[in-house]
């Protein structure tokens, strides 16, 4: 798909069919997700995490979270290194014909701001 159609394209999505995604797709999601350019090169600070449990996940068959460990040298770059895999991710989602949505945080978990 042209990149122009998959920026068209892309939205977020609230309904999901009821079942997995295949296992190339998925694959092709971490594939992505792995050569992601980020931030002085932190990938071994990246954590991917595939969940496949409708029932724990809003109706979704899966996700796939996304963390980053804090990083003391350049304060905030975890927040922008994670935005771009998201993204990535997001982006190529759309052009598989994939339903997705970005998520802040999951459940009511509470996150520390350095307040």
């Amino acid at each position: 798909m042209e990149f122009e159609k998959v920026l068209q394209l892309r939205q977020s999505t609230q309904k999901y069919l009821p079942k997995q995604i295949s296992d190339d797709h998925l694959q092709a999601l971490l594939d992505v997700a792995n050569r992601v350019p980020v931030g002085s090169k932190l990938y071994k600070d990246i954590h991917l995490t595939v969940v496949q449990n409708q029932e724990i996940l809003y109706d979704s068959p899966m996700v796939i979270f996304v963390s980053h460990r804090k990083q003391e040298l350049q304060p905030g770059i975890e927040w922008a290194n994670v935005a771009s895999v998201v993204n990535e991710m997001h982006l190529t989602a759309t052009n598989m014909g994939l339903g997705s949505v970005y998520m802040w945080r999951f459940g009511n978990h509470a996150y520390d701001n350095g307040t």
